[in-house]
């Protein structure tokens, strides 16, 4: 979009607001001027009863899913509409993060919805639980968490309780599922299949299929410390049973021990 068009994009806008705005103070002061039969044809008119709702912002979600949240919506004036009531009726949808309401004279209601984003799974017997970027539970799953890291080590009939100590652990995983998002990581998001929550410092984590340990809260240079030496590992063609980070300054390589 050049300079022309986006000054005519932002005429456009403010003069949708300037007509918004003389439009709201034209029925105020007919209010004023004609009592109470005026407002009460205002409430009752169907020029301003809502016949549009506008979605903006759904991924996993759909409309139909979210039309019973809404109720009688559609009869309401959108003149005396609640739209608090509304959005805490929207936020009560366990993947719904938070929503915005807004008018748009005379029909038209928009909502904006922030949806949750699943960053791992937690499993209680054949249940599995999606946890979003807070650690906090979503919903059920069906699906078994695919394409999800499990988090592992925590005990779940606490945690679902609110016990301090278990929500931490599983914080404690979800931070460090995050900072393998970040670029100095240099993973592929599918390689990360497990963290387990061994103690209050450390975690193993399996990416790739081998066992890394690290020690909480995570820094880059103990990753950093490993791809030094990744390649050399990989010429070397040695069986990993697991690599430790957890001391600063070393990479303690333990090699699969052969059965006798």
């Amino acid at each position: 979009m050049n300079k022309r068009q986006q000054n005519r994009k932002k005429k456009r806008h403010l003069l949708g607001i300037t007509v918004k705005a003389i439009f709201i103070l034209f029925l105020v002061l007919l209010g004023i001027a004609g009592g109470e039969s005026l407002m009460d044809w205002l409430d009752t008119s169907s020029y301003f009863r809502i016949h549009e709702i506008d979605f903006q912002g759904l991924n996993r979600l759909t409309e139909n899913q979210l039309n019973p949240y809404l109720g009688n919506i559609r009869e309401q004036s959108l003149l005396k509409i609640d739209l608090d009531e509304y959005r805490r009726r929207l936020e009560s949808e366990p993947w719904i993060k938070s929503v915005q309401l807004k008018r748009h004279f005379p029909d038209r209601v928009e909502i904006r919805i922030d949806e949750k984003t699943p960053i791992s799974f937690i499993r209680d017997g054949g249940e599995v639980y999606l946890l979003d970027q807070e650690g906090k539970t979503i919903t059920r799953d069906t699906t078994g968490g695919k394409g999800l890291p499990e988090i592992k080590g925590v005990l779940l009939s606490r945690f679902f309780r609110g016990d301090e100590k278990e929500v931490r652990k599983v914080q404690r995983g979800v931070e460090f599922i995050k900072s393998t998002m970040k670029p100095n990581f240099l993973i592929e998001r599918e390689d990360l299949t497990r963290i387990v929550l061994q103690s209050e410092d450390d975690l193993e984590a399996t990416i790739g299929g081998t066992s890394f340990l690290f020690r909480c809260p995570y820094s880059a240079q103990q990753w950093l410390r490993f791809l030094a030496i990744r390649n050399d590992l990989l010429a070397r063609d040695i069986v990993i049973e697991n690599v430790d980070l957890r001391y600063t300054g070393k990479v303690i390589v333990r090699p699969v021990k052969e059965k006798a």
